[in-house]
C-alpha cells in the first residue's frame, strides 16, 4: 500500500472530527475510534448516523409549501443530512424535512429538538432555506441533522451547500450551484448551466444540458453525458471519467487517474502527478503533463503535447484516406522516441533528439516534446 493510499484516509478522518467537535458533534471525553470514521467516511450515506446510532434522539417531520411565483433563485444552506431536490411542473415549492438531533439524553435531544425549526426567508426574489437552532450548542448535545425532500418548479436558480450528507439534484430545467462536502453527490437529467464542488466524496453528473464548471477531490468521479463545453478540476482520485461531452474540455488533472472519452470538441489538459487515457477525441488535444503517463488513442485531429518524467503513447490512423496522415515532429530528452511510422532523427543538443516525418499527406500536426520519457507513435485500425 502506497504512503497516499495510508495517509488521506487518516487525513480526511481527522478534518471530520476537527468538523464535529466545532460543531458540537463530538465532545471531550468522547468514544471516536477509527473503525467508526472509517465506516462514516467510505461507506454509504448512512455511516454518519451509524457512528452516532448509539445516543439517544429526538426528531421532528414537516411539510412546507412556498408559491414560486415572483422568485427567480432558490437557496438551501445545509450543515449535516441528506438533501433530494428534483424538477417540478407545479407552481409551489414543496418542502419536506426531518430534523434529527442526538444528545446525551432522550430528555435532552427533545428540548434542544424544540428550539430547532427550519426557516424560510424571502429576500425580493430568492427563497432562503436554513436550518436554524440555537446560537449556543450546549455540550451534551452530540450532533443536529436535518434531511431534505424538496420539489422544484423549472426555471428558478437553484444553490445548495451542505458540509456531510448525500445531495442529489435530478430532473430539473434549471440553473444550479451545488458545493457538498463529504458523502456522494449525485446530478442527474438536468438542463442549465451547472457548478459543482464536491470536496470529499464521489461525485456524479449524468445527462446534463448546458454548460458545466466542476471541482471535485479525494473521490472517485463520472461525468458522462453533457451537451455543451465542461471545465473540470480532479484532485487525489483513484478513478476520474469524462465521457460524452459534445462540447470542449478544459481539464486540470493532479494526482488521479484520469480516462477521457468521446468528447466532440477541443481538449486541454493540464495534469501532474498521474495517468491519462484518450480515445474518442474529435477536436484538437493541448496537453501539458508532468509525472504523469498519457496514453491517446486513434487521434484524428490537431495533437500538442508537452511532458516530463512520464510515458507518451499516441494511437495513429493507419488508413491515411482516413484522416488525411499525419505530419510528425518530436523531441526527446533523457528519452526516445519510437515509432510505426519512418522518421528522419537529430541530435541538436547532448542526450536531446528531434524527429520529424509525414504519414500519408500530412493532413494532421502532430507535435510531442518529453523530457525523461519515451514517446511511442502506434499505427492502429
Amino acid at each position: 500500500m502506497s504512503f497516499r493510499q495510508i495517509f488521506l484516509p487518516i487525513l480526511v478522518g481527522l478534518t471530520i472530527l476537527m468538523v464535529l467537535s466545532v460543531s458540537g458533534g463530538v465532545r471531550d471525553g468522547d468514544l471516536v475510534d477509527i473503525g467508526s470514521f472509517e465506516k462514516f467516511i467510505w461507506s454509504s450515506p448512512s455511516g454518519l448516523t451509524e457512528y452516532l446510532e448509539r445516543c439517544p434522539n429526538s426528531d421532528r417531520s414537516g411539510k412546507s409549501s412556498v408559491p414560486a411565483g415572483g422568485l427567480s433563485q432558490f437557496t438551501l444552506v445545509g450543515s449535516f443530512g441528506d438533501i433530494s431536490i428534483k424538477g417540478s411542473d407545479g407552481d409551489r415549492i414543496e418542502i419536506d424535512h426531518t430534523i434529527t438531533v442526538f444528545a446525551d439524553t432522550s430528555e435532552q435531544a427533545a428540548e434542544y429538538l424544540s428550539q430547532c425549526h427550519i426557516s424560510e426567508e424571502l429576500r425580493d426574489d430568492r427563497l432562503d432555506v436554513i436550518l436554524t437552532e440555537p446560537a449556543d450548542r450546549p455540550a451534551h448535545i452530540r450532533g443536529v441533522f436535518a434531511n431534505y425532500e424538496i420539489l422544484i418548479p423549472h426555471g428558478l436558480s437553484v444553490d445548495v451547500s451542505n458540509q456531510v450528507g448525500e445531495v442529489s439534484i435530478t430532473d430539473y430545467q434549471g440553473g444550479v450551484a451545488l458545493e457538498n462536502g463529504f458523502m456522494p453527490t449525485t446530478v442527474r437529467n438536468v438542463t442549465g448551466t451547472l457548478t459543482v464542488n464536491a470536496r470529499h466524496g464521489p461525485l456524479s453528473v449524468e445527462n446534463l444540458t448546458g454548460s458545466a464548471d466542476i471541482s471535485v477531490g479525494f473521490a472517485k468521479v463520472n461525468v458522462t453525458g453533457i451537451e455543451g463545453n465542461a471545465k473540470i478540476s480532479v484532485e487525489h482520485c483513484d478513478s476520474a471519467v469524462v465521457g460524452g461531452v459534445t462540447g470542449s474540455v478544459d481539464i486540470k488533472n493532479q494526482f488521479s487517474n484520469l480516462r477521457i472519452s468521446d468528447i466532440g470538441g477541443f481538449v486541454n489538459l493540464d495534469s501532474r502527478h498521474g495517468s491519462v487515457t484518450a480515445s474518442g477525441i474529435s477536436g484538437p488535444i493541448d496537453i501539458s503533463a508532468e509525472f504523469c503517463d498519457v496514453e491517446l488513442s486513434r487521434v484524428t485531429e490537431t495533437v500538442d503535447v508537452t511532458a516530463s518524467h512520464g510515458q507518451v503513447s499516441i494511437g495513429l490512423v493507419k488508413d491515411p484516406s482516413a484522416t488525411g496522415g499525419y505530419s510528425i515532429r518530436t523531441q526527446v530528452s533523457s528519452g526516445k522516441t519510437i515509432s510505426d511510422v519512418p522518421l528522419d532523427e537529430t541530435e541538436i543538443a547532448r542526450g536531446t533528439r528531434r524527429a520529424t516525418g509525414v504519414y500519408g499527406s500530412g493532413a494532421i500536426p502532430v507535435t510531442v516534446c518529453n523530457e525523461y520519457g519515451n514517446i511511442r507513435l502506434r499505427l492502429v485500425n
